[in-house]
């Protein structure tokens, strides 16, 4: 199993084929003009990736005054990339095709970065899907992280350096004598570089205010596609490696398929008393596999010497020992309860099977261990294990992934059970309700204190398997594995106030435009920046002066004037010196406004009679 590519890789390699080579010039000079052609590509490029971190920056928060610091580097980062294209339009009869540029040209590596940063940027969109209506839904369980503000504002940062490397590249050609190139080429080239120094200070004037953790930056580099591996057929004689990748590959598989059974469990059949038992038992046997598998790790002669790596291992031992226990205490709750659809099976309680059958396989010495036989079986002896110390980060891998797993499947059984019992799915045998002699079925929905008490015994395998994966993390990040970005997300949703997303919310670009309007600048304001006025006490007067100006339009438009006076107010938004007052002025969504400003349709007119 090949290592799956992340969005750092892209990253990594644009920024090389960036970088200014060797003085070495290119046979013939440069073409400036073809050099525009290829940072307008780019330049493209860099402002679909804007554009898609402003749905995720969202408007800014009151209370959160980091979110409003790179609301503002986002939009003006926006503003910059506009301008940088419309300098580099070149007029239709001046572009030639010049054939491919040499590779060392400038041109040659701007194209190069283009479709690096155009897959970077595929890359993120699979976690994308649209709706009927055109709008972003979620895909996968990664897109809650990728459209957090923290994962946003470590993208856009991204999004800078790429452009802090091309800018003076492109200024100190546009100004390089002798080299081809019209007057006018050079100069548009001189002003896309200047706007892309303007992004570059806009986001590095956010990071100084409110800086983007390496955590955060390392979560953003290490972004999987949203492709799975497919499910593991074992060879006939698997190594401890390819062991390690298959319970990675069932650990991703069994969270997308907990993923995207959210909102089945009313009406799926495979919400069934089967599957649920299968998740739970298969989990329990999960846990016990970490656990032997964290004991043989601390016997590693590896290990042996570091106290603080013992510390960690036994801590990780206890964590996933209670995790297990509560996991075993959800088998027995469901013992109580049934559902109305048995013999189905979901994908969920599949894939969580092959997690135990892999970790099971890799904590015991038999390679025909399955999980009906139980743990009295000879454990791997660590000499197997951990061969070498470059072993130790992928077994440390599958641990992470496997437990961690086993927090997101506890809480999406939780939320299972609880939309099904809504649904009056989960059932109890009628003769355990008391004063239910008046009940002829065998059985009936389950009442809500049983509801309650398994909903309870859910949560706290939730909170236990999580307290492992942390205690697991801790090891994944001394040991920086991949697997620690799992333990990065988990933070920066809890610290972006998304401890628990809605995934299945869609993300629409005109609800973020309309709720974010306060936080953008006013026609006088925008007039201002345009001009590169930093002068905080003029910005001020200006926001002052828009402020003013939009109360002025909400009076009149608030005012009940009679149809001739809101019949000239809506005529404004037609004038270009009060267009954008009045466009500013509707983005606020007061109804009665919109309905007193907007121009409507003429109505035909009604014959007399």
């Amino acid at each position: 199993m090949a290592d799956k590519p992340v969005f750092g890789d892209f990253l990594d390699l644009a920024h090389r084929q960036l970088a200014a080579p060797a003085s070495r010039p290119v046979p013939g000079g440069e073409d400036i003009q073809e050099a525009c052609g290829s940072l307008a590509r780019l330049t493209v490029v860099l402002q679909r990736y804007v554009r898609d971190i402003g749905l995720g920056l969202g408007p800014p928060s009151r209370s959160d005054p980091a979110s409003g610091g790179w609301w503002r580097a986002w939009y003006e980062a926006n503003a910059a990339l506009r301008h940088a294209v419309g300098a580099l339009r070149l007029p239709r009869l001046a572009v030639q095709h010049l054939g491919r540029p040499p590779i060392d040209s400038l041109a040659g590596r701007l194209d190069a970065a283009t479709m690096t940063m155009t897959a970077g940027r595929d890359l993120l969109q699979t976690h994308f899907a649209l709706d009927a209506d055109g709008r972003r839904i979620a895909r996968t369980e990664w897109t809650a992280v990728i459209s957090s503000r923290p994962a946003s504002a470590g993208l856009l940062a991204e999004i800078a350096s790429i452009a802090r490397d091309v800018a003076p590249q492109g200024a100190r050609l546009a100004v390089t004598p002798g080299w081809r190139g019209a007057p006018e080429a050079r100069r548009r080239m001189t002003n896309a570089c200047q706007w892309l120094w303007i992004l570059d200070a806009a986001v590095r004037q956010a990071q100084t205010e409110y800086p983007v953790g390496t955590s955060v930056t390392e979560l953003v580099r290490g972004l999987p596609s949203a492709a799975l591996d497919p499910r593991p057929t074992p060879p006939d004689r698997a190594s401890v490696a390819w062991l390690c990748d298959a319970a990675t590959t069932s650990a991703e598989r069994t969270r997308r398929a907990a993923w995207r059974f959210n909102g089945h469990a009313t009406w799926s059949p495979a919400m069934s008393k089967r599957s649920l038992r299968q998740v739970a038992a298969t989990s329990t046997v999960t846990c016990r596999n970490c656990l032997n598998l964290l004991h043989t790790l601390a016997s590693s002669a590896v290990s042996a010497k570091d106290e603080r790596w013992q510390e960690h291992l036994e801590a990780a031992q206890r964590a996933a020992g209670r995790a297990g226990q509560a996991w075993l205490d959800v088998a027995h709750a469901l013992d109580s309860i049934t559902t109305d659809t048995r013999a189905h099976l979901s994908a969920t309680a599949e894939e969580a099977g092959d997690l135990a059958l892999w970790t099971g396989r890799l904590a015991y010495a038999s390679p025909h261990w399955t999980p009906p036989a139980g743990p009295a079986h000879a454990l791997r002896p660590a000499s197997r294990l951990v061969a070498n110390p470059a072993d130790q980060p992928r077994v440390v891998t599958s641990v992470h992934q496997a437990i961690h797993t086993l927090g997101d499947l506890a809480h999406a059984e939780h939320e299972h059970i609880r939309l099904a019992a809504r649904a009056g799915r989960i059932l109890v045998p009628t003769r355990s309700i008391p004063d239910s002699f008046d009940i002829r079925a065998a059985f009936t929905a389950a009442p809500a204190d049983r509801i309650h008490t398994l909903l309870e015994v859910y949560g706290n395998a939730a909170e236990r398997s999580r307290e492992a994966a942390a205690a697991v993390g801790l090891i994944a990040e001394r040991l920086r594995t991949p697997s620690r970005a799992l333990s990065i997300a988990r933070t920066v949703l809890r610290d972006d106030l998304v401890l628990e997303p809605d995934w299945r919310v869609p993300v629409n670009e005109t609800d973020v435009a309309q709720s974010a309007i306060h936080g953008l600048p006013g026609p006088l304001e925008r007039i201002l920046r345009d001009l590169n006025v930093d002068d905080p006490v003029m910005l001020s007067r200006a926001a002052d002066l828009d402020r003013s100006g939009d109360r002025l339009l909400l009076d009149a438009a608030e005012s009940g004037q009679p149809v001739p006076r809101a019949a000239a107010l809506r005529d404004l938004a037609t004038y270009p010196g009060t267009a954008a007052a009045v466009d500013h002025c509707l983005a606020r969504g007061n109804p009665k406004v919109a309905a007193a400003l907007r121009p409507r349709a003429l109505e035909p007119e009604r014959e007399p009679g």
